[in-house]
């Protein structure tokens, strides 16, 4: 009789683990056959989003690639200014930091925004090599301006932003970094969902690049409040890079209050002024770009 009790349970339990091991095959599949849905969600941003024509104080830039048009916006700034890339986060286009490159280029700092492949107008589709690719060929195309030639570069990520800049550092040279709630690579972000880090095509493995980087000042901004990326990941980021961490409330996209917001845009432009105080020195000191 107690056997026979316990014969329903035994069938419910393996119910449940039989479920579960369906569900997680079918997570692995979807990482298999959708992960760069899943990791460039563009077309969560509204087509309204970049409807709007080039602004009248924004250069077009355009790269041809084999996929077709990807655009970049370029505001200029003094000469012989440093140069500020800025690297949006997966849910957003270049036209949603546009306020962020004018507040640098009203420091006197150049300002580029690439546009990554598949999103807004850009053609064809988002993937950590065409994205890292398409940047340094426009960073190179802007570095090559008179105006620009020497000056020191900064790469300011959002988000997944943070983790393309981190990427791109040492293959470029930067001389500073700005790094915004920032995942530590996207597979450890996988792993978090039971994901195994071998299927995930496009790791930005951030903190791996950074800490091969010696002497390069980075400000890791971190969001109290922030619902995605864990804070374990971001104090990963300020280990590896061995940067300045700032805290402000507020949730993965917002600023709790505005004496928030004034915190963070202040410990970006204290970084940018270290950067083109100590240009020359930084340049010298700063890891060499890695190979292709």
């Amino acid at each position: 009789m107690a056997s026979s009790g316990r014969s329903p349970w035994r069938r419910l339990v393996w119910i449940a683990l039989g479920s579960l091991a369906t569900l997680w095959v079918l997570l692995v599949l979807a990482t298999v056959f959708l992960q760069e849905t899943f990791i460039f969600p563009r077309w969560r941003v509204p087509a309204h989003e970049y409807a709007q024509p080039t602004p009248a104080d924004v250069e077009l830039l355009e790269l041809n690639t084999d996929e077709g048009i990807v655009p970049a916006w370029y505001l200029p700034g003094e000469p012989g200014a440093g140069l500020v890339v800025i690297l949006h986060g997966n849910g957003v286009v270049i036209d949603a930091h546009l306020d962020d490159a004018r507040r640098f280029a009203a420091r006197g700092w150049h300002v580029l925004l690439p546009e990554y492949r598949g999103y807004g107008r850009a053609a064809g589709s988002p993937g950590e090599g065409r994205i890292t690719d398409d940047v340094q060929k426009f960073v190179q195309r802007v570095q090559a301006m008179e105006a620009v030639s020497s000056s020191p570069l900064v790469l300011y990520g959002r988000s997944i932003g943070s983790a393309v800049a981190g990427v791109l550092a040492p293959k470029l040279g930067a001389h500073g970094l700005i790094l915004h709630t920032p995942p530590s690579s996207i597979r450890e972000m996988a792993q978090r969902y039971l994901v195994p880090g071998p299927l995930i095509r496009h790791p930005l493995d951030s903190a791996g690049s950074l800490a091969a980087m010696t002497n390069v000042p980075t400000l890791v901004l971190e969001h109290a409040q922030d619902g995605l990326i864990p804070g374990s990941h971001v104090q990963r980021i300020v280990d590896a890079s061995g940067g300045e961490h700032v805290i402000v409330d507020g949730g993965h996209n917002t600023y709790a209050s505005g004496r928030d917001r004034d915190r963070a845009h202040a410990a970006m432009n204290a970084l940018l002024d270290s950067v083109s105080g100590d240009a020359g020195e930084l340049g010298s000191e700063a890891s060499s770009p890695e190979g292709d």
